[in-house]
């Protein structure tokens, strides 16, 4: 089984700040894992700066080109990414992260599942709630967890969260007026959307003790 890594860096017109992020991610990760490839997702590949290309081992395009032109936020078309992934197993990061320590462990993980989100922790590897930007999960009885780090197969259960993700993605403001009845946020939120898509499957992702990252 191929298994690599994905990284949005999709830009708005006229700049690369998203792939030069990405392309910082994807150098660290390539010392930190040097067994596994990288695969960066970019709306044409023109996008990607020449001096950037050598940092990825896949570049990429949107498949579908992008939903929401008047979304500045580039995971609006996060459901995309498993319909263009090189790898049999993916595990999504976003692209404002590093890798700093070797994160093979990760893989051992979730070797059990076909899908899970890790869970963040702070510099001190402690579990702290993030009350200041899941308010709108905690006012709507929303079960929360982080969508910044992702693995996911090609099996059944992947699949069928991201054909829901894709369809509420593309319609995430009408989304919000729906489901979110007590508070809702003025922008789109990738945790927000997955959590909501998971509350509509009836989906608890299983919760993996070494499946974390520090969010700093």
């Amino acid at each position: 089984m191929k298994q690599g890594y994905m990284i949005m860096g999709v830009d708005a017109q006229d700049s690369t700040v998203n792939a030069k992020h990405a392309y910082a991610l994807s150098l660290s990760l390539k010392l930190a894992d040097p067994h596994r490839e990288v695969c960066v997702i970019v709306h044409k590949f023109d996008d990607m700066p020449s001096e950037y290309e050598d940092g990825f081992d896949f570049i990429v395009e949107l498949p579908f080109s992008k939903s929401d032109y008047d979304c500045d936020d580039i995971y609006s078309d996060f459901p995309q990414m498993y319909y263009c992934t090189p790898f049999d197993e993916t595990i999504a990061i976003h692209h404002h992260s590093l890798a700093i320590d070797n994160i093979e462990l990760m893989w051992d993980a979730v070797k059990d599942t076909d899908m899970a989100f890790a869970q963040a922790t702070d510099f001190a590897h402690r579990r702290t709630p993030d009350l200041t930007h899941t308010q709108g999960q905690i006012r709507n009885g929303i079960t929360p967890f982080r969508a910044t780090v992702m693995y996911f197969t090609k099996d059944i259960r992947p699949a069928e969260f991201f054909k829901m993700a894709d369809t509420c993605f593309r319609e995430w403001r009408e989304i919000y007026r729906i489901e979110l009845t007590d508070y809702r946020p003025s922008t789109f939120d990738l945790s927000l959307m997955c959590n909501i898509v998971a509350e509509m499957l009836g989906e608890e992702y299983p919760i993996i003790d070494l499946f974390q990252y520090q969010d700093l």
